[in-house]
């Protein structure tokens, strides 16, 4: 680390081929000044192209894309420093997360009121500033090819627009991270000055207080000041080391930002408690650890993403370690040092600095703070780490005198290639438009309604009100108890995380609204809480990844007939309801109930079919289930969804039994989704329309129970010319029956063989066994024959009922078949 201890400063200008600069290496040969007006003029075109495209890719995101729900936070934060000066909110939590950018905010927003595209105008002015910096420090350091092409990787990385696009912290943390690191470096290349240290501090403080992540940086500061003092620690000893601090500041500077770490801790201890959700209802303290030691691999990965998913990246990455690999084979040839003069100490200073804090960041801060947005504050050093090497190799080749433009035309063209189209993808990325869906409920908002969502913040932002917050399975967030209930940190808004809270919710309120972006929807919260909605709400909005539901109108049945029936491996009829007797000339309203056994391959309709014995169609209704609103290629397995039919049926519907069936198809096709059973439709009931069917006149009453299920009534035997009989049977459900049943009936002979029979499902299956409604009366018609060659003598007649997959009878009291009668044949 001797390097540190070095007090060089490159120079501003570029140097020839083999020529060195160092920042105070003016011995060092210097350009002709017709080689640095042009290079200037080159400089200052590629820095304003570069600073142009940053500016386009974020003015894109600020004016295309939503907000994010974490800068509803901010906003609050802003509107209550706003209202009271300090970001208090009404639970008296002290809001410190972001502090100076909740300051600058309101400073914004007072002047131009509540617009999402002015609250992300400080993100954005960092975000260039940045960019700009990131230039600047690599013109100051190596070379101005090094800053250009560093400036060029921070404009376009897909992380660095979103950030520059929100109202969030992570652009100005950035941009001061930078800066402290600049003033630290420039007091140590000095030998210290009470300016450079304050100014350090001062930026220090700045990061800090935009996010407490910036201190994982002070150990490592720390670190490379005393890597820096190293020589003049073994040369003069600790004291000397300690006096030149104190001249310059120094310690004054480690007091300061200690102090910053400390007051920021301090301030998350005030108001309510950190809670994690433990169950239904429970939640139990949850505090940040700040520290914890642990191989945690996936998310080290989860946090070098960008970088191991970028092949501009990698290829930068394997300039820099070509680097090395050419060092170490021209060293053993006494050749060249690495770097030209005066690039030493600075590269060896960002690398150190990385060194100390990457570890710290990957192995040993707390989990939440691994992810690529933590990295982010970083990123202009790692990447004037990377730009340096490539520039450092060329000087070994002879290339004419605009050697380094050309290798950064060249890195500039694969980097666009590289970057451009994720870049461009970050300036157009989808968010929950959160925005959008409170617009909509704005529009029809009415006195007395009430509003759960799981962004409450936006709620009070576009809308003015929030009441209750939904909780998913993973919540951690500020929450205390109170009365027995649980309210939210912010507002003191009732948490609800169960069914039953969402059955409270809608029992309080004629009308409650319910705003939650789809996708956490459907995988965070309980299973439980997700049907309660479905059951007790209509989804009336679905767009820009937001789901809006309103309390149910009319409100859902009170019975549902379960009728299980999986259509083409796709979807699965749960039942339905009928919601009104079936009348000749009157509307019938139903609901189906359907859901997903995986995700559906297509758009798909339902239908309801009401049709007589003789398959005629007499009503329908067809439509996407749920209207437009959710296609079932939006459905997610296992939830249940209501939809909404109505059979208009004729006034001149005769008198009898129907068949209600639905199904799915797809209206592109028209091809319907098969059932389990083969059919293209599944049976949900049967209804009579009229008075009970007669009996047939002179049937002979019997009482036969068949397998405990079904019992038969009666029958009637007419003849139907020689030798031949029409035989009505009288069937009634003793039960409900679970599976359909063929009906046998045999003439048999006094030998036991059997003459003539007829097998048939009830009715001709029109009516199968397993949807009869019990005590409901089934007329069962067979044509019976004997041949002309049958034997004369006694013949009986015999009935019973089997399940024809398996050819099981069932059983009644006298074995497995009954005998009506018998009689002589001549």
């Amino acid at each position: 680390m001797e390097h540190l201890s070095r007090v060089d400063r490159p120079a501003a200008t570029v140097q020839p081929a083999g020529g060195e600069s160092g920042e105070g290496g003016r011995a060092a040969v210097e350009a002709p000044a017709a080689r640095a007006r042009g290079s200037g003029w080159i400089e200052a075109l590629i820095l304003l192209a570069i600073l142009a495209a940053a500016f386009w890719l974020r003015w894109t995101y600020i004016q295309g894309v939503s907000l994010h729900v974490d800068e509803y936070i901010t906003l609050r934060a802003a509107q209550q420093i706003l209202d009271r000066g300090i970001p208090l909110l009404p639970t008296g939590n002290f809001y410190s997360h972001g502090l100076l950018l909740s300051y600058i905010e309101a400073g914004v927003l007072s002047l131009a009121g509540f617009e999402p595209v002015v609250a992300r105008l400080p993100a954005l002015v960092a975000g260039l500033c940045a960019v700009a910096l990131t230039w600047w420090v690599g013109r100051r350091w190596f070379s101005a090819p090094v800053g250009l092409l560093a400036a060029a990787l921070l404009a376009l990385t897909p992380e660095a627009v979103l950030w520059g696009g929100r109202a969030r912290m992570y652009a100005p943390l950035q941009f001061f991270v930078l800066l402290a690191t600049f003033f630290l470096w420039r007091g140590l290349a000095r030998g210290g000055t009470w300016r450079d240290s304050i100014l350090f501090a001062l930026c220090f403080l700045g990061a800090m207080f935009l996010h407490a992540e910036a201190m994982i940086l002070l150990p490592a500061f720390f670190l490379v000041a005393a890597a820096a003092s190293w020589p003049e620690l073994r040369r003069d000893g600790a004291g000397a080391v300690l006096r030149r601090w104190w001249q310059s500041g120094l310690i004054a500077a480690w007091l300061v930002a200690g102090s910053g770490v400390l007051a920021e801790l301090w301030f998350r201890r005030l108001g309510p408690p950190m809670v994690s959700r433990l169950g239904e209802g429970t939640y139990g303290p949850s505090t940040r650890t700040y520290v914890q030691v642990a191989l945690d691999w996936p998310g080290v990965l989860k946090t070098l993403e960008p970088i191991l998913s970028s092949p501009a990246i990698l290829g930068l990455l394997g300039f820099l370690l070509g680097s090395l690999v050419y060092w170490l084979f021209w060293r053993r040839q006494g050749s060249a040092p690495l770097w030209p003069a005066g690039w030493g100490p600075p590269l060896t200073y960002l690398a150190a600095l990385l060194g100390f804090t990457l570890p710290v960041l990957l192995f040993v801060a707390d989990p939440s703070w691994k992810s690529p947005r933590y990295l982010f504050m970083l990123l202009p050093a790692f990447y004037l780490v990377l730009s340096a090497p490539l520039f450092a190799l060329t000087r070994r080749f002879r290339l004419g005198p605009f050697r380094e433009w050309i290798v950064l035309g060249v890195a500039l063209a694969w980097l666009a290639m590289g970057f451009w189209p994720a870049a461009q993808a970050a300036a157009h990325e989808e968010v929950a438009g959160y925005d959008h869906a409170f617009e909509t409920v704005a529009a029809q908002w009415e006195p007395g309604d009430a509003v759960m969502t799981f962004v409450p913040q936006a709620g009070l932002l576009h809308l003015d009100a929030a009441d209750y917050v939904s909780v998913p399975t993973d919540y951690r967030g500020f929450a205390y108890q109170e009365g027995g209930r649980w309210l939210e940190g912010w507002d003191a808004l009732q948490l609800v995380d169960s069914a039953e809270g969402v059955a409270g919710a809608l029992a309080a309120h004629d009308r409650l609204w319910f705003v939650v972006d789809e996708h956490r929807f459907h995988t965070r919260f309980a299973d439980g809480f997700v049907q309660a909605v479905w059951d007790g709400m209509d989804l009336v909005w679905r767009d820009h990844q937001v789901m809006v539901f309103r309390t149910a109108d009319p409100p859902p049945p009170a019975e549902v007939r379960a009728r299980k029936a999986e259509l083409g491996g796709q979807l699965a009829l749960e039942g339905f309801a009928l919601e009104a007797e079936p009348q000749a000339g009157a509307d019938l309203p139903l609901t189906l109930y359907w859901s997903a056994t995986g995700f559906p391959a297509g758009a798909y309709s339902s239908f309801v079919h009401l049709v007589d014995a003789g398959n005629r169609g007499w009503a329908q209704d067809d439509g996407p289930p749920l209207g437009e609103v959710y296609p079932t290629t939006a459905w997610w397995p296992g939830e249940r969804l209501r939809d909404r039919k109505t059979l208009s049926l004729p006034a001149d519907l005769a008198a009898g039994r129907y068949r209600l069936e639905a199904g799915m198809y797809d209206p592109a096709t028209m091809n319907h989704l098969a059932a389990e059973d083969g059919r293209d439709r599944a049976i949900l009931c049967f209804f009579r329309i009229g008075p009970p069917e007669d009996l047939p006149p002179g049937l002979t009453l019997v009482d036969a129970l068949f397998g405990d299920q079904i019992r038969l009534l009666g029958y009637a035997l007419a003849p139907a010319g020689e030798r031949a009989w029409t035989l009505t049977l009288a069937w009634a459900a003793e039960r409900p029956v679970a599976e359909d049943y063929t009906v046998f009936v045999h003439l048999v002979d006094k030998a036991g063989e059997i003459q003539s029979q007829d097998d048939a499902p009830p009715g001709g299956g029109f009516y199968p066994t397993s949807l009869w409604a019990r005590g409901d009366v089934v007329l069962d018609r067979h044509d019976l024959a004997l041949p002309a060659a049958a034997p004369a003598g006694a013949t009986r007649l015999w009935v019973g009922l089997y399940q024809p997959e398996s050819g099981e009878r069932l059983p009644t009291a006298v074995g497995d078949v009954f005998q009506l009668q018998e009689w002589t044949i001549p």
